[in-house]
């Protein structure tokens, strides 16, 4: 893994400003592990890396011993009482050139990233100190991918393309079989092939026939699930990384029909989302890195499309969410999002995100997922594309 020190400098560089302030209580600051692990901190600390890759730290005494100690690299300076902590603070803060980043989120939109505490924020504020917001800095910090994990999420794309045509082919053979499957079913069938595979999820896939995929996030349970049969359309949504250690996630969602030939009300808004989905990449991969990409406008760029085409308001959800190796397949970094969260964090390199539109109307619903990754400064789809809907033999 790139060390964050460097890391660090190049994305404060890269936003312009003069520092990074991060403040702490207790150790719970999510960065801390990455910078040093097992730092024991009990008090209020404040951590300021500077442009030129230098930190400096601001700790209450008991805890400066304990950083002393510790092996961490960077200027150490210990404060006993609450006012001495505020005047070594506005020292401190106050040799910065240029603006100063700090965990706050803008109109408190993104509360992932709305880590510092108000007090402090409008402390350093009244004191003139120029505070930004260091979303995008600390977002790509936390879902950071280096090489061997990019690997590991092009591994696992490319196991979940083979298991949801395993999961088709399944659903074909039992149709022909026994007149039907089962969404149940199947989404065990998938589990047991994780499990055999290596592979690990936080929740089970998801299995839909159209009627129950209206609910974006519907799975089926043992107390609430359908039978699939000849002329169903079937939604398959799974995720998965490997058990082995900093792997990364995939996520992907293919569309299905039992059956020859799908109505033409399946056809179309696959289309629909399908163009969606390409208009979203598209823009990313024209704009980027030319310019400075925000969540919210590749989440626009898909959006939009969907909205002319009259399905607008059955689009409920965000484009899509950062990836990487969390205990789940959302991360902490950039959301492709202008719906749930006016999200003005950048797309930054060496992160992933998934791209997946969906229509859920009151008839049926449905959904296209795919991941980005951008890997050495370019933006790749590393989790297939769906062309058109799978026909499964049924007969």
């Amino acid at each position: 893994m790139k060390d964050m020190r460097a890391e660090m400098k190049e994305g404060i560089a890269s936003l312009e400003a003069g520092a990074y302030l991060l403040v702490d209580y207790e150790g719970r600051h999510p960065l801390l592990p990455r910078l040093q692990k097992h730092i024991n901190l009990t008090r209020k600390s404040f951590f300021l890396f500077g442009k030129d890759g230098s930190l400096q730290i601001l700790a209450q005494a008991l805890d400066a011993a304990l950083l002393s100690s510790s092996g961490i690299e960077g200027e150490i300076v210990s404060y006993r009482t609450w006012k001495e902590q505020q005047d070594l603070l506005l020292k401190m803060t106050g040799k910065v050139e240029g603006p100063i980043l700090m965990d706050i989120s803008e109109k408190g939109s993104l509360m992932p990233v709305a880590l510092a505490d108000y007090g402090t924020v409008r402390f350093l504020i009244d004191e003139g100190r120029d505070i930004r917001s260091a979303s995008s800095l600390v977002s790509t910090l936390l879902s950071h991918i280096d090489e061997e994990g990019f690997r590991s999420q092009r591994e696992a794309a490319a196991f979940l393309l083979e298991a949801k045509d395993s999961a088709f082919s399944l659903i074909g053979e039992e149709i022909r079989r026994n007149g039907q499957s089962d969404e149940l079913r199947i989404q065990r069938f998938l589990m047991d092939l994780f499990e055999q595979r290596g592979y690990v999820t936080d929740e089970p896939p998801i299995v839909a026939i159209g009627k129950n995929a209206r609910s974006p996030h519907y799975s089926p349970s043992e107390e609430s699930h359908s039978p699939i049969r000849k002329g169903d359309l079937i939604l398959i949504d799974l995720w998965a990384k490997s058990k082995k250690e900093d792997s990364i996630y995939a996520d992907i969602t293919w569309m299905a029909y039992a059956g020859k030939d799908p109505a033409d009300a399946y056809r179309k808004r696959f289309a629909v989302l399908r163009e969606a989905a390409d208009l979203c990449f598209g823009f990313i991969k024209e704009h980027y890195p030319k310019r400075p990409i925000h969540g919210h406008e590749a989440d626009i760029a898909a959006r939009s499309y969907i909205e002319i085409a009259g399905y607008g308001e059955y689009f409920t959800h965000r484009t899509g969410h950062s990836i990487a190796g969390d205990e789940g397949p959302h991360g902490k970094g950039t959301n492709l999002d202008d719906y749930e969260t006016h999200d003005d964090r950048l797309l930054m390199d060496g992160t992933s995100f998934s791209i997946e539109p969906g229509i859920y109307a009151p008839d049926f619903g449905m959904r296209l997922e795919t991941d980005v990754a951008i890997e050495g400064g370019v933006p790749r789809i590393v989790a297939g594309r769906q062309e058109e809907i799978v026909r499964i033999p049924v007969e």
